[in-house]
């Protein structure tokens, strides 16, 4: 019957196993419950049907944040509540008044135990192929497990098939048995000394204390042994695993720059080593931390608490470390303090965050082109959002012919959270992509007519009112933007209170005439939610949103997003301009650059292939006061022209290389 259920029944039982807390705990003990009771109604003891229930209940069944539940609470009730009780009543049963042939059977039945149990068990282990010493070992150590001895012979007495005197020299030979395991286990301890092998990088993994021992470090000869890092020369330490941290450890990974995570949190640390990162488990115990071979390390990230992090920097400079550290704050206000602990950078990711996400919001923190303007109303820049229902939507840039049919010239799009320089003839124009063109006000206007103008009017809806929400909301109002707040609390800079995924919610809003809307919310399942019924309630409006996770952008971006950036991603760039010394690009714009005609005189600027050469366009050409826009036909560039050019920095850098001064 046992082997019926646990082969066809149990494994399929999967539902109540993915619970990860108390529901899926009190299933577990339920099924125990009812093992045993079902073992007791045939005639057999309740400890048989739970002791199978639990043989059925793995890994491959059960959530493994579940089995570690069952595992802690079940020791924890065993060991400290009923363990005690049971052992106690056993005591009651057990009788000294043992006869001479009773003292020997004890002996040999010890003796037989013993020895039955190596040779079994030894036997099983050498067939697995584990050397002769090994193999006894695991034999010595099977011979402590009497739980279920001190069980059976309980049973046995209660049902009358020993007296007390056997019962009595059976707890004894388990007694025996459980004293001599230790003993033994520890004669093979030096019989092993000097026989493992030394295994590769084996200091790289998960180091996990006792599950009740509150400090993760080993007693021996009355000594702590501190917990000591890896060594790792010109490698990273990272203090701390969360979003903030994940673009760095993936650019760290891909570059194969050597990395280190110190993480207190369990399960985060099981996370990280099924994803191959190297990892060390603290238990929160950070100033027992041996920080000697952070001397030869690269650089140090502060991802944990402030205070935490103020005590490792501290630590860390005491241990010789002169590298840069840097910390991720909670506050930007605890910066100074911060610094005075040793760190060389601090940050505030959520706030940056923020910036970021009001630059792309507000025209007034961040232009959408940077540099000169110096052609006033002859040119303009402007941002276009295609709607799903314009004839641009499916067909290629070449296809739609924009240059020919309005005279613009699209100089760049924001096509999944980012910004991509002279898109290729033959890309594909999506609902939803964001065009950046330029041109004069009447080509703006013909593109317009096939697309969508995003306006520059109108108030900016901010959906959320966490930490990231807050500083948002007092960027834009700093810089003179009208804004609407919208979130659950009650708050002076709070306009609209009320669920974001509430449609009677939405209905309050202004958002037919707004000119953006920004996701802040907590969750990026929230974010998911929010952006589908914003997308619903109103089709044409670009909508902006913030994230903790990267690997969220490109979902939420199908949820009806325009441009979504991550708190990760932001973070990251950071961490890798302090650690790495890349420069840090967190809102990428289109700059408009003059310059000379130079090496180009004599030449066409369509014939020269500038934009597939250098990811510039070249948008107009002055000479004698007069602007040109079309360089089709015999137009060649003269000595003295001044040329217009747009792109993002790095096109520029490349058309400066390609045509020098």
């Amino acid at each position: 019957m046992a082997g019926l259920l646990g082969t066809w029944i149990y494994p399929r039982l999967t539902l109540p196993f993915r619970m990860e807390g108390g529901k899926g705990f009190t299933f577990v003990l339920l099924v125990a419950i009812a093992a045993g009771l079902f073992a007791d109604a045939i005639g057999l003891h309740m400890i048989l049907g739970a002791y199978l229930a639990g043989l059925f209940f793995e890994e491959k069944v059960a959530h493994p944040n579940l089995v570690k539940v069952v595992a802690d609470r079940s020791y924890g009730i065993a060991y400290s509540f009923l363990g005690p009780i049971f052992f106690i009543s056993l005591g009651f049963s057990i009788t000294f008044d043992i006869s001479g042939s009773g003292i020997a059977f004890l002996a040999i039945l010890t003796t037989v135990v013993i020895v039955g149990q190596i040779t079994s068990a030894g036997a099983m282990a050498l067939r697995m192929g584990l050397p002769g010493r090994e193999a006894i070992t695991v034999g010595v150590g099977m011979c402590g497990r009497a739980e279920l001895a001190f069980i059976l012979a309980s049973l046995a007495l209660a049902q009358g098939a020993i007296d007390a005197s056997v019962f009595s020299v059976l707890i004894f030979t388990a007694f025996l048995l459980n004293l001599f395991t230790p003993l033994a286990l520890k004669g093979c301890a030096v019989m092993l000394q000097g026989q493992a092998a030394r295994v590769e990088r084996a200091t790289v993994g998960v180091l996990l204390p006792d599950k009740f021992g509150d400090e993760p470090f080993v007693e021996r000869y009355g000594e702590r042994v501190a917990l000591a890092l890896p060594r790792i020369e010109q490698g990273v330490v990272i203090y701390g695993h969360g979003p903030e941290v994940e673009t760095l450890l993936d650019e760290l990974e891909g570059r194969g720059t050597p990395f280190v995570v110190l993480e207190e949190d369990e399960a985060t640390v099981r996370g990280l080593e099924d994803r191959g990162h190297p990892v060390l488990h603290l238990s929160g115990r950070v100033n027992d931390l041996d920080l000697t071979p952070l001397t030869v390390a690269r650089a140090l990230v502060l991802n944990g608490s402030d205070d935490e992090n103020a005590l490792l920097a501290l630590s860390a400079r005491e241990a010789g470390f002169t590298g840069p550290i840097v910390a991720l704050t909670e506050e930007p206000g605890r910066r100074g303090p911060m610094m005075l602990a040793g760190a060389n950078v601090t940050f505030a990711p959520s706030h940056m965050l923020a910036a970021v996400l009001s630059s792309r919001a507000s025209v007034r923190i961040g232009p959408r082109v940077t540099g000169i303007q110096p052609l006033q109303t002859l040119l303009e820049v402007a941002e276009l959002r295609v709607h799903e229902s314009s004839g641009l939507c499916g067909s290629s840039l070449a296809e739609a012919e924009l240059r020919t049919r309005t005279g613009a010239n699209i100089v760049g799009q924001w096509r999944d959270g980012a910004l991509q320089e002279s898109p290729a003839p033959d890309e594909t124009i999506l609902a939803g992509t964001i065009l950046i063109a330029a041109g004069s006000p009447e080509s703006i206007q013909k593109l317009g007519e096939l697309a969508r103008p995003i306006t520059q009017e109108g108030p900016i809806v901010v959906l959320g009112f966490g930490r990231v929400g807050r500083k948002l909301a007092e960027i834009l109002r700093a810089a003179g933007e009208e804004v609407c707040v919208v979130a659950p609390v009650d708050h002076r800079s709070v306009d609209v209170v009320g669920d974001v995924g509430d449609q009677h919610v939405l209905d309050q809003l202004p958002l037919d005439s707004a000119r953006v809307a920004v996701l802040v919310l907590d969750s990026d399942s929230a974010t998911a939610l929010a952006a589908a019924m914003l997308r619903n309630r109103a089709p044409d409006l670009p909508i902006i949103a913030g994230l903790r996770s990267a690997e969220n952008v490109a979902r939420i971006q199908r949820a009806g997003v325009d441009f979504a950036v991550s708190l990760s991603q932001v973070s990251g760039q950071l961490l890798l301009h302090h650690v790495l010394g890349e420069i840090a690009s967190l809102q990428p714009r289109i700059k408009l650059v003059r310059i000379d005609a130079g090496p180009l005189v004599g030449k066409n600027p369509v014939a020269e292939r500038i934009r597939e050469r250098t990811g510039c366009t070249v948008v107009a050409v002055e000479r004698e006061g007069r602007v040109a826009m079309d360089f089709t036909g015999p137009f060649e560039l003269e000595d003295g022209d001044t040329l217009y050019i747009c792109g993002t920095a790095a096109a520029v850098a490349r058309f400066q290389d390609e045509f020098p001064a």
